[in-house]
């Protein structure tokens, strides 16, 4: 009972601390103020219930054409914030020497609290130095090598999928199989390690685990933005013993999940270190055959200067930081393109002809691979119009002044050509508005055309230049946090593409299937499906 009473009171002194700290900012005047935008949904929770609500496509659209490309909004307790597509401010803000946006503060710290001091947990100069090792470890060389490990684990994919389709035409539950498949390949070629066989209904504790980590997070709701808070707990060992004592049954669950991923991890880091020392013989005997992201990064960890080393901490952590990152996401971008191909057969059947005469007998390599025209087409264009990510968060990490493409004319009624950002401000990056932008991409932009990649992109596109690394996209973020693996994620999309469809013919199922939004989008039968799946009908290609 004493325990509950101090958790109560622990709680409610929380509640007080986050109230005064939010409500302080709300109270004061902002330069955002003359910002037109909506109304808050709520003074708790802002517009984040309609920013993010499963179905709240049409409220992003209707504030795109209401408001133009700067808005106003509010996030929790009527604090202002931004959201933001014009080209000209995007590029200013996220310009990597500007150093204006990072990652918001309770987000760095839950990736800390939960999966410790890997990338996605480094902000500054810490994060810079992230960047600088890891951009040779996704080099065009080190993914050519990875290619047959990817080949080989989307091959086992094809095979078990084959083996529920049988004869067919049968309906399949494709998210199912591309997340596993997802999982699979970032643990083959991303750590030398075999998470999910494939041919079996369940997977090891560590994938189990990472699988669990978000859902649990999630039921945390707003307490997970009191992560910074408990980052100031004192060192890890005593915030341990704080959440043991917390009688908590996510908690608990969370404890457990942490402990899981931490334990397998070091054993995966700990291996690859022990088969480096024994060479290159020892790694190709492994899974991945020493092909792998981690062993690459434990390789250019040992060449650079000692000041600029990564610690054993930090690539332990770094392990949940890649899977998590490369498996609901690399798994819902290919079920959205398998989705488009099976609603559009003209199309498949065009990208099956092109894959099938590429080919010709072997493995296309992997120059090939990445210039087949329409193979490119329907990555981009999906990658387009349906970015994993909706819309981004960042937290301004000093005053910005902005300039914008176009006068924007305020609340009280002045034309304002700059917006000024205070330090603090959360900013949304609407990566699906300035993707879809009509002003750039052309009254079909709300249209799926992956032909539109097979010529010259409009003028308007190239002189916006839009702050993305993917085809003047921010479908994998922009500036200094962009997604640093996008390439190996473009890699593995195209190869699971190129194996299943020259296996498999896919159909609708005459459902209903919705796309949903979220922190990764997820499609649900009906709008009010409670289960991720998108069922598909799958049907053997003759050879």
């Amino acid at each position: 009972m004493a325990t509950l009473t101090f958790s109560q009171a622990l709680t409610s002194l929380l509640a007080v601390w986050v109230f005064w700290r939010v409500s302080r900012k709300a109270l004061a005047t902002s330069p955002l103020d003359n910002i037109p935008g909506p109304r808050s949904g709520s003074f708790v929770s802002g517009n984040y219930g309609q920013m993010y609500h499963r179905q709240g496509w049409k409220w992003h659209e209707r504030l795109w054409r209401k408001y133009g490309s700067v808005i106003k909004l509010h996030v929790s307790f009527g604090q202002p914030c931004l959201y933001v597509f014009d080209p000209t401010t995007l590029r200013h803000i996220l310009a990597p020497d500007q150093g204006a946006l990072d990652q918001p503060g309770f987000v760095v710290d839950s990736y800390q609290l939960f999966l410790g001091p890997g990338s996605m947990s480094a902000t500054g100069d810490r994060h810079r130095r992230w960047h600088k090792l890891l951009h040779p470890v996704f080099s065009p060389r080190n993914l050519r090598e990875m290619l047959p490990v990817l080949y080989k684990t989307t091959r086992r994919l094809r095979d078990a999928i084959g083996m529920e389709v049988g004869n067919g035409p049968k309906e399949v539950d494709i998210l199912k199989w591309m997340n596993r498949g997802a999982l699979e390949s970032i643990g083959l070629a991303g750590l030398g390690y075999a998470f999910d066989a494939l041919v079996e209904s369940d997977s090891n504790n560590l994938a189990r685990a990472i699988k669990a980590l978000f859902p649990a997070v999630s039921k945390l709701g707003i307490i997970q933005q009191l992560a910074p808070w408990l980052m100031k707990l004192g060192p890890s060992s005593f915030r341990r013993r704080v959440a043991e004592a917390i009688p908590n049954e996510t908690v608990q669950q969370l404890v457990e999940i942490v402990d899981t991923i931490e334990m397998q991890s070091r054993e995966i880091v700990e291996t690859r270190k022990a088969l480096l020392e024994k060479g290159d013989a020892a790694l190709a005997g492994q899974a991945g055959s020493g092909k792998d992201v981690i062993t690459f990064l434990l390789k250019a960890n040992m060449q650079v200067a000692e000041s600029d080393r990564l610690t054993d901490e930090e690539v332990i952590a770094q392990i949940g930081t890649f899977t998590i990152a490369a498996t609901d996401s690399i798994g819902s971008m290919v079920t959205q393109m398998l989705h488009y191909l099976s609603e559009h057969l003209d199309v498949q059947d065009a990208l099956r002809r092109e894959i099938i005469e590429a080919r010709r007998g072997d493995d296309t390599s992997f120059e090939e691979l990445m210039k087949l025209p329409l193979l490119d087409g329907v990555v981009k264009e999906t990658l387009r119009l349906n970015p994993a990510s909706t819309i981004i968060p960042r937290d301004a990490c000093k005053d910005i002044v902005a300039p914008l493409s176009s006068p924007i004319r305020g609340v009280d009624g002045r034309l304002m050509t700059e917006v000024t950002i205070p330090k603090g401000t959360t900013v949304f990056l609407g990566v699906r508005a300035s993707n879809c932008n009509p002003a750039l991409w052309g009254e079909d932009a709300m249209e799926w055309k992956p032909e539109r990649w097979m010529r010259p992109l409009p003028t308007a596109v190239a002189e916006a230049k839009i702050p993305g690394v993917f085809g003047s996209l921010l479908s994998f973020g922009g500036g200094a946090r962009t997604c640093i693996g996008f390439k190996f994620a473009e890699i593995e999309i195209k190869t699971i593409l190129y194996v299943l469809l020259e296996s498999f013919k896919l159909t609708p199922p005459g459902k209903d299937i919705a796309w949903n939004i979220a922190t990764i989008r997820y499609p649900t039968v009906g709008k009010e499906g409670m289960k991720p799946e998108l069922p598909l009908i799958m049907t053997p290609v003759a050879t």
